[in-house]
């Protein structure tokens, strides 16, 4: 009962520092590079997070096959320490020199002013519900130790190597559509491809239940993932594009914050129906939830964006 209430401690606190983390990142990098570059940087920061995971993951199952789980959970909390010294090490600044002033002189930096914000503008308020799509089927991930057991052996290297797969393709994704999309995609090219990649993400989970060979469970897992990791750069992207530097942190908090809730939910759902119906039920259940929304969204979505064309 200890270890299990000191899991779960520090699984939240692992969550509380992302939840600070993962918005002031996307936040400030349209103040780190040229705006020529940032749909590059972008791309690149999602594909360093695929990278992480792929190696990560991958080497981590090895790892705890052959060294014991303890010793990977060292080895990756050496690589929190590594990642803070390279974080202190930036020296450019990370907010407009103005905003202070902007500040002081506007409400707009309280929540409910960013509220107000967000429903006021058509784009903006697409771009913050676009990632619950693919996060309302995330618990599909958590499932993939189940069918690693069920299925490939059960091992800690099988499940290493899928979560490894998913990585590959969080790695891809950004990169792929960074080269389809163009350098500087137009909003209306950002809503296209943030509804086709969560549909692929779905489309592909749908079939999981139904593949028994290994390589091809990892080729799936890498498919939906280059949806996934697609649509997360992307519509990241088109929030910094839209949203004033003032209220960019902020909105990236909401964005994040939804978007974290939906997967929350959805790995409740999804141990709760695996238990109930099995994994390939739940799994089913979880991408059509998926499915309906990423449809519903990108329908309106569109028509947000021929709305605001002159």
């Amino acid at each position: 009962m200890l270890l299990t209430a000191l899991a779960l401690g520090a699984l939240l606190a692992l969550g509380v520092a992302a939840s600070f983390h993962d918005p002031i990142t996307s936040a400030v990098v349209p103040n780190l590079v040229p705006p020529r570059d940032l749909a590059r940087a972008q791309a690149l920061l999602g594909a360093v997070w695929g990278s992480m995971l792929l190696i990560g993951a991958g080497l981590g199952g090895i790892v705890a096959e052959l060294f014991g789980m303890q010793t990977a959970f060292v080895i990756n909390a050496v690589s929190f320490a590594v990642s803070a010294w390279l974080v202190a090490g930036i020296r450019a600044p990370m907010q407009e020199a103005s905003l202070e002033e902007r500040r002081a002189k506007s409400s707009k930096g309280q929540f409910l002013e960013v509220l107000r914000y967000v429903r006021g503008d058509r784009i903006v308020k697409r771009l913050v519900l676009a990632k619950i799509g693919v996060s309302c089927a995330n618990g599909t991930v958590g499932l993939l130790p189940a069918f690693a057991a069920e299925r490939f052996a059960g091992t800690n290297i099988a499940t290493g190597l899928l979560f490894a797969a998913r990585g590959l393709g969080a790695l891809l994704g950004p990169l792929i559509t960074r080269w389809i999309a163009g350098p500087a995609p137009q909003t209306r090219v950002v809503i296209l491809v943030c509804g086709v990649s969560t549909m692929l993400y779905v489309a592909i989970y749908a079939l999981l239940p139904l593949i028994w060979w290994f390589p091809l469970a990892m080729v799936a897992v890498m498919v939906a993932h280059l949806g996934g990791g697609a649509q997360w750069s992307m519509s990241t992207y088109g929030l910094q594009v839209a949203t004033p530097d003032a209220l960019r942190g902020r909105i990236m908090a909401l964005d994040y914050g939804l978007a974290t809730l939906a997967i929350g939910i959805s790995a409740i759902v999804a141990g709760v129906l695996a238990d109930v119906t099995g994994a390939a039920n739940a799994t089913w259940w979880l991408v059509g939830a998926g499915a309906v929304y990423g449809l519903s969204w990108l329908i309106w979505a569109l028509a947000g964006t021929q709305a605001s064309s002159p």
